[in-house]
C-alpha cells in the first residue's frame, strides 16, 4: 500500500502532516528558548558586573630598572677559554644610549666572541665598562582614561 490518501498520489493523511509540522515547530521553539536563555544570562551578568566597571582602579606602583647609558670596550682582547690563538685583539670603542653599532667581518673572525666576552661567556683581557642609569618609573592611575607615568633618572654605575 502506498502513502496516498483517498487514492490521490502525493497527498499525506492529516495525522502525518500534523506530526511533521509539530516536529518542525518544536525544533524552532527549542532554538528560540536556548537563545532566550542565553540573552537572559547575559543580562543578569551585565547587572552584576556593571557597577564594577564604573569604579576607578587605583594601581599606583613604583618600579626601578637599570638602563645602559654607555658601553665601552677599552683595549679588549678576547679568546675562547684555553685557546688564546682564537683571540680578537685590542678592540676599542664606546657606544652611548640609542646608538647602533655594527660589527662586521668574515665568517669566524670573532664577532660573536665579542658578544660572549660582554656577557662573560668568553675570557678577555682589558676593560668592558657598562655605565647604567637607574630609572624609577612611578605610575599614578588618575581616572579610567588617564594614567600618568613619572620617570626619574638616578646615576648608577656597575
Amino acid at each position: 500500500m502506498s502513502s496516498t490518501s483517498a487514492g490521490r498520489p502525493g497527498t499525506w493523511p492529516a495525522s502525518r502532516l500534523f506530526l511533521a509540522c509539530f516536529t518542525k515547530l518544536a525544533t524552532k521553539v527549542s532554538h528560540a528558548a536556548k537563545l532566550f536563555n542565553a540573552v537572559q544570562k547575559a543580562q543578569v551578568s551585565w547587572v552584576r558586573i556593571r557597577p564594577l566597571m564604573s569604579d576607578p582602579i587605583y594601581d599606583h606602583y613604583q618600579k626601578e630598572e637599570k638602563v645602559i647609558n654607555h658601553l665601552t670596550f677599552d683595549h679588549v682582547t678576547t679568546f675562547y677559554h684555553g685557546y688564546p690563538e682564537t683571540a680578537v685583539k685590542d678592540i676599542n670603542f664606546t657606544a652611548s644610549a640609542n646608538e647602533i653599532i655594527d660589527i662586521t667581518g668574515e665568517v669566524a673572525c670573532g664577532k660573536s666572541l665579542l658578544g660572549k666576552a660582554l656577557v662573560s661567556e668568553a675570557d678577555y683581557q682589558g676593560q668592558i665598562l657598562l655605565r647604567t642609569i637607574l630609572m624609577v618609573f612611578t605610575k599614578f592611575h588618575v581616572s579610567n582614561t588617564l594614567t600618568l607615568i613619572a620617570v626619574k633618572e638616578l646615576p648608577w654605575t656597575v
